[in-house]
């Protein structure tokens, strides 16, 4: 990613229930003809990624403690998603890494202009490590290996013109947003402003590094108003705007939100390294059950989950805060049939919002992570980055892409460990294919990159998610196409009767990024406290719930 580049990866998903005082109904769901015993409650939090997390931080600063959390995973973090990885030879551990979400974008000290960035916040009070991540530190490289210094003046004259028609396409943006003028796709904001990589590997690059390592997305898919109101409220030219998370505590970044949650939720502490580890214990947290059935009248809505073990478990909420990702809303179904793979909402949502929930686009973001000896490190240490472009079709899915070195000194120093990133249409390929095929393909464009290095000897450690494919996310986050109504894109953030919605993607600016979901649960967490302090009375709620 560009002067920011962090994606959020959010998380959808879903946990357990049950307060002193709930109380039990027997409820069947007439679809499925399943029995079973609910427990009722104020608010049902869905998911317990940052959003869910922010949501139930605000019911409870609101002393509102009547409610329940479920989740489908057996941890707290959502697309914050740490993995154990390769060897640490200092410690003889494995690195902790980040599958999703690894960067801050926004840490500078809040102003009148500039409010606090609360996934920042976040990550002091958890006093979380980091390193500052300077986009502008990279090397340029070709099939013939490392730019030479003749083809230098140009490429880096090329990269002022690119920032020159960002500039000037979000100034456009700015005047399409007061005006109410129509919206373009970013590729024709940025060749109005004289910028067309059409036919040219290396400019196709550099605004690859600058637009689809940031959205997930290209210029051609992407809105101009949406893209540049991303880009002016997260990110910074100044490199220590950027933090990269290198935290290797056993949560890694969703540290985070293990902390946050030990502040309102019943816990147990260990020690662990040089920190203490929270244990989130409340019995109102349900870890481990999947949300399969939301079903809503006028009075209440009752939420129907599988645990692991495959038992059906039920709650009565009066009002439901839903923070799944965007790929999960899209792929809900349309039946309750037991071949029905995805969330059933009954009764269907309204046209109103599942128009933006199918116009929305979920982007797909790939990290792919290697590691060799230190005794192997074949690429620079100076630089944070390393930018390929080819114009060779077998290398069609790493061209462009972007590595960024985690054995820099700032990082894992002498680590041996690369993170390469492939997004979009490269990224659902990457993902559909066998882990050999892609290793392969890896070492083929490494050899390309380093020349003087190759043949590249086989990492000894390689991993890599598939976001695309996890039934609790399917996809990275979220990006505005060209074409998305302004009504249609708050309708995202609206509720639907005792539905609410929260998530990175409901974001208006910060869609895409952690910041966004963080912002969007507080908000619908104060919206729900009011509703419930104010008699928990929902007007109109069969018009809206049609």
């Amino acid at each position: 990613m560009p002067s920011t580049h962090v994606r959020l990866l959010v998380i959808l998903s879903y946990l357990p229930l049950i307060t002193g005082k709930s109380l039990r109904q027997s409820v069947q769901d007439s679809q499925n003809n399943i029995t079973c015993t609910c427990r009722k409650t104020k608010v049902a939090i869905l998911g317990v990624g940052v959003a869910g997390i922010m949501a139930a931080k605000e019911l409870t600063a609101n002393n509102i403690t009547d409610f329940l959390i479920v989740e489908t995973n057996d941890r707290i973090g959502g697309r914050i998603r740490s993995h154990s990885f390769g060897h640490n030879p200092k410690t003889g551990l494995p690195y902790t890494i980040e599958l999703g979400a690894n960067w801050v974008h926004g840490t500078h000290v809040p102003s009148a202009n500039t409010p606090e960035n609360p996934v920042w916040a976040l990550a002091q009070a958890a006093n979380l490590s980091s390193a500052p991540t300077n986009f502008s530190s990279i090397r340029y490289y070709n099939d013939s290996g490392p730019i030479e210094s003749s083809q230098l003046d140009a490429l880096l004259r090329d990269v002022d013109r690119l920032s020159e028609a960002l500039a000037g396409a979000g100034r456009d943006a700015g005047r399409m947003n007061s005006e109410a003028i129509k919206d373009q796709s970013l590729r024709e904001g940025l060749r109005k402003h004289g910028w067309d990589p059409k036919g040219d590997p290396i400019k196709q690059a550099l605004e690859w590094y600058e637009v689809d390592y940031e959205l997930g997305q290209s210029a051609e898919e992407s809105s101009q108003l949406y893209s540049m109101a991303a880009f002016n409220s997260t990110q910074s030219s100044s490199p220590t705007s950027n933090a990269f998370i290198t935290s290797q505590s056993p949560h890694g970044f969703s540290t985070i939100l293990t902390h946050l949650a030990a502040t309102f939720l019943s816990t147990t502490s260990s020690p662990s390294h040089s920190s203490t580890r929270h244990t989130v214990n409340d019995t109102r947290l349900l870890l481990s059950h999947r949300v399969t059935h939301i079903d809503s009248s006028p009075t209440s809505v009752t939420i129907y989950s599988k645990s692991t073990t495959g038992s059906t478990s039920c709650i009565e909420a009066k009002q439901v805060i839903t923070t799944f990702s965007l790929g999960v809303l899209q792929h809900r179904s349309c039946s309750s049939s037991s071949s029905s793979s995805g969330l059933v909402f009954t009764p269907p949502l309204p046209d109103w919002k599942t128009d933006g929930i199918d116009t929305m686009q979920t982007s797909h973001y790939t990290k792919i992570f290697l590691q060799w000896p230190p005794t192997q490190i074949f690429w620079p240490p100076s630089p944070q980055f390393h930018l390929y472009a080819s114009s060779s079709t077998s290398a069609s899915a790493f061209s462009p892409t972007i590595i960024q070195s985690l054995a820099h000194p700032t990082i894992f120093p002498n680590s041996g460990i690369l993170l390469l990133t492939v997004v979009g249409r490269a990224a659902l390929q990457i993902e559909s294919q066998p882990d050999a095929l892609t290793l392969a393909q890896i070492l083929e464009v490494l050899g390309r990159m380093f020349p003087g290095a190759a043949p590249i000897p086989s990492p000894s450690y390689f991993y890599y998610p598939r976001w695309s494919r996890t039934s609790w996310a399917y996809g990275a986050f979220s990006n505005v196409p060209l074409g998305m109504a302004r009504g249609m894109r708050r309708d995202l953030g609206r509720e639907v009767g005792r539905m609410w919605f929260a998530g990175e993607y409901t974001s208006l600016e910060r869609f895409g990024y952690l910041q966004g979901a963080a912002e969007e649960g507080r908000r619908v967490g104060k919206e729900v406290a009011g509703r419930v302090l104010g008699g928990d009375e929902c007007e109109d709620v069969q018009r809206e719930m049609t």
